[in-house]
């Protein structure tokens, strides 16, 4: 179908659920925009579901049709990897068992799998927030979340979607009147390195500053960093103190530079642990992954076990033994005694960072 130039296009990219459009349409004659808002939110919690006048009408416009056009998205600008809902029902009904949060943040929401999982499995009242960089994914998101709303007899949910990069975005606005505030963090943040994104000369970056490293160190490898991992630790950061739960799907690389930081940053994080995944099934990418979690708000712990998502099976146990940060505690505690220095250092980030020298256009 052709975007019509008189509505917003975006509405095309998002596929919008039938209990949605059904809802709508017995829900909104001749209903103002503001009027239709106030509907949902009073019914289903999700505030702030149309942004305009505008926004509204190219709704109604297009829930009539069913056809939808391509997404223009650059899925590597965007770390854009979905997860997928029996993946995302799977880890949060685990939480579930052992955590009751009044506050949800999920800071790339997507098309909100994480945030339907979340109304699904937890009960009572609950602030929810999904941050989406992705203007029809955050329309998308919205859909998903109200769709879910209207299959559920759950209420007391508070629901807000922003269409914001999680780099501006300002969270303290959404926590106020939260005394007590029980946050749970989860999702699935961009799995894109800093040096791919400036190769395409996106603007989806965080603020940068210097972080003590000078020369060979500040040009190569040890100063490239991972989006996700600048999210992760920046949440971990503003949550800490708070009794909470920490669950992030990120590269085990990410995971291991958590804890190398846990040591100068002692954060109150314990019950650290890491569950590798099998991301060819799980997003069909080469490349190693887990879900990373903890409980926020506790004793400062300098370890994390590995484990397998699926078998629950122990692997190992990786972090700091003194001044030394090591992957398999018990082998290392086993073997210390030939530990030496290796005058060999290497740059993971090397081949990104050389890139103008090392590839050929």
């Amino acid at each position: 179908m052709q975007a019509n130039e008189n509505f917003d296009s975006t509405w095309l990219e998002v596929e919008i659920p039938k209990s949605v459009i059904e809802f709508a349409k017995n829900s909104f004659e001749n209903e103002s925009w503001t009027s239709a808002n106030s509907t949902i939110s009073s019914k289903y919690g999700v505030v702030g579901f149309f942004t305009s006048d505008f926004d509204y009408k190219s709704f109604i416009h297009y829930i009539n049709n069913e056809n939808t056009i391509e997404s223009s998205r650059n899925k590597r600008e965007y770390g854009d990897y979905q997860t997928k809902s029996q993946l995302t029902n799977k880890i949060v009904k685990s939480i579930s068992k052992k955590f009751t949060p009044n506050f949800i943040l999920e800071p790339s929401c997507g098309k909100g799998n994480f945030i339907t999982s979340a109304l699904e499995y937890f009960n009572g009242s609950c602030k929810i927030i999904g941050v989406e960089i992705y203007l029809p994914y955050v329309k998308e998101c919205k859909c998903n979340a109200l769709a879910a709303q209207i299959k559920s007899t759950r209420r007391g949910v508070d629901i807000h979607i922003i269409h914001a990069s999680i780099f501006d975005f300002d969270i303290r606005e959404y926590t106020e009147g939260l005394r007590d505030l029980k946050p749970l963090v989860i999702g699935n943040p961009p799995w894109v390195m800093n040096s791919d994104l400036s190769s395409i000369d996106s603007r989806n970056l965080p603020f940068k500053k210097n972080i003590g490293l000078k020369g060979l160190d500040a040009i190569t490898g040890k100063s490239n960093f991972d989006i996700a991992e600048y999210i992760a630790l920046g949440l971990i950061e503003k949550f800490h103190k708070h009794k909470g739960y920490f669950a992030l799907l990120i590269k085990t690389s990410v995971s291991r530079n958590i804890m190398r930081k846990q040591k100068e940053r002692c954060f109150k994080t314990d019950q650290i642990k890491q569950e590798n995944i099998d991301s060819k099934k799980e997003f069909n990418v080469s490349v190693c992954s887990a879900l990373f979690s903890c409980r926020l708000g506790y004793e400062s712990q300098k370890k994390c076990r590995v484990v397998d998502f699926y078998t629950k099976e122990e692997e190992n146990t990786f972090g700091w033994v003194k001044n030394k940060f090591v992957y398999d505690i018990e082998k290392y505690k086993h073997y210390r005694s030939v530990d030496s220095k290796s005058p060999f250092v290497w740059r993971q980030g090397i081949k990104h960072d050389a890139s103008k020298i090392m590839e050929l256009e």
